[in-house]
């Protein structure tokens, strides 16, 4: 099985436009599993406490995680850094919409999508 790791921005971004990204990967890219790292998890729980305009998003981000079960893995250090270094290793893939993150994807020579408003992983 193939994975693609999901970031927090991608997340997100994908809740914020009335997206299902856990249900968009099974129906767009069946021979993907989607995965997601304990740092992510972690971001996303501050994120929800936080009271920030986003708050709710990360709340139903977490909802979706607890329906849909996503390939869990132990992430240490800082998350940009671990998904690189997991996506190497792994060779998995990458969904986010952080253009920091991306532009490390591309050095290091990752296959990387977007989450787009119309639900697309382009």
């Amino acid at each position: 099985m193939r994975y693609i790791i999901l970031d927090t921005s991608s997340i997100l971004f994908a809740v914020s436009n009335r997206k299902d990204i856990f249900e968009e990967v099974r129906y767009q890219l069946p021979d993907m599993q989607a995965m997601i790292s304990t740092g992510i998890l972690a971001e996303l729980k501050g994120i929800a406490r936080s009271g920030r305009s986003n708050a709710k998003f990360a709340a139903t981000a977490l909802h979706q995680i607890g329906l849909y079960g996503p390939a869990m893995e132990k992430g240490y250090g800082p998350v940009d850094q671990w998904i690189v270094k997991h996506a190497l290793h792994g060779d998995h893939y990458v969904c986010t919409n952080d253009a920091k993150l991306k532009s490390l994807l591309i050095k290091a020579g990752i296959k990387s999508f977007s989450f787009s408003r119309s639900g697309r992983i382009r």
